[in-house]
């Protein structure tokens, strides 16, 4: 049965990874709870932690995203920040290092909107442009390739989206009249094309209406 959070304190929304969570509280301040072998919680250690702990720095946040083993999150005007493990890049700092706390995305792009997937990471921007970063072995990127990013690269096509979201291998996104399309791993199906295997570019979803 559910069980209240230590601390009591009002959060407006959560994110949940693999093995922790993280919410905003009504000042835009971030808490993480949960396992932290890779620093994803952002409190400065890789200790576990049973109840909400601070994520360091003191800034406020507009937007909290959590995938398998790292978190991200929007301050005030758009900067996009992450930390925790950075393998292949899906911190989008320019290395492959884990952080404890948050490092500012390579860019300085503003981004309305962030999707965190397990090993990596897309941002949406006002205009509807989409960049993503991290893990590309399956083309979950977009770019046209199956090359790892350690900064920002936008999928291609031009297209405009409304929304983006990441799943573990894949990435699929709405543009301005409601069609989805999807690009990453279609071992499963996932990007509903009809088809199997991978796609790098996107692709659009068959039998919409």
């Amino acid at each position: 049965m559910p069980i209240a959070v230590n601390g009591g304190r009002a959060f407006t929304s959560l994110a949940a990874g693999r093995y922790h969570t993280c919410g905003l509280d009504a000042s835009g301040a971030a808490w993480c709870w949960g396992w932290n072998q890779y620093g994803q919680l952002g409190d400065g250690t890789t200790t576990k932690q049973f109840v909400p702990v601070a994520v360091s720095g003191g800034r406020t946040y507009t937007i909290l995203v959590a995938g398998g083993t790292h978190t991200c999150a929007l301050s005030n005007g758009g900067l996009a920040w992450c930390w925790g493990q950075n393998a292949a890049g899906k911190l989008g700092d320019g290395t492959g290092n884990n952080q404890t706390t948050p490092v500012a995305v390579s860019g300085g792009q503003s981004f309305a909107s962030l999707s965190a997937g397990n090993s990596h990471t897309c941002g949406l921007q006002a205009g509807g442009s989409t960049w993503c970063w991290g893990y590309n072995g399956y083309g979950q990127l977009g770019d046209g390739t199956t090359v790892d990013r350690y900064v920002p690269v936008t999928t291609t096509g031009g297209r405009s989206f409304t929304s983006v979201a990441a799943g573990g291998l894949h990435t699929c996104g709405i543009v301005s009249g409601g069609s989805a399309w999807c690009w990453g791993d279609r071992t499963y199906g996932q990007l509903g094309d009809g088809a199997l295997g991978y796609r790098a570019s996107p692709v659009l979803v068959a039998n919409q209406a």
